[in-house]
């Protein structure tokens, strides 16, 4: 058991090393894009056909509106991930590591899935619908969700 447990706790210290690199490496590589972007921008210079150069200059400018909405998502989504402590109770709370019919769930925040150990967790948000039906279970407690029963496996 206690071998068991050891695993459990790496694992989830992983998950979230893995995680906040994850954050990391997106934001900086949004910002080096949104920097080329400015960059190729700066650098234009207006051509006799100003039609084209107005149509090119706003499909950059959308574009660089889309990178910086990105990057405030993605902020967000990194403050939110800092802000939540990781939970380690017996009781599903954000912050959770559980197992559920085989299957690995982080409730943080909705990032997709990460391999740790041989293992897929998906990071799933507190409001998520899934979430919400684990949210104050427990281990052994069983829920219906679209129409398939689900077992609480492990809580960490």
């Amino acid at each position: 058991m206690q071998l068991f447990l050891e695993m459990s706790v790496a694992t989830k210290e992983k998950l979230l090393s893995s995680l906040k690199k994850e954050l990391e490496n997106k934001l900086e590589m949004l910002k080096n894009s949104l920097r080329s972007l400015t960059d190729t921008n700066d650098t234009a210079v207006k051509s006799s056909a100003g039609d084209k150069y107005e149509t090119e200059g706003e499909m950059k400018q959308q574009e660089f509106n889309k990178m910086a909405e990105q990057i405030k998502l993605t902020n967000k989504m990194a403050m939110v991930f800092h802000q939540s402590l990781p939970y380690s109770g017996k009781v599903v709370a954000s912050g959770s590591l559980v197992k559920l019919n085989g299957n690995w769930f982080y409730i943080s925040i909705a990032w997709g899935k990460i391999s740790i150990d041989a293992k897929e967790i998906q990071c799933i948000s507190p409001i998520a619908p899934l979430a919400q039906y684990l949210l104050n279970k427990k281990v052994g407690d069983s829920f219906e969700f679209n129409g398939k029963i689900f077992v609480i496996e492990e809580v960490w």
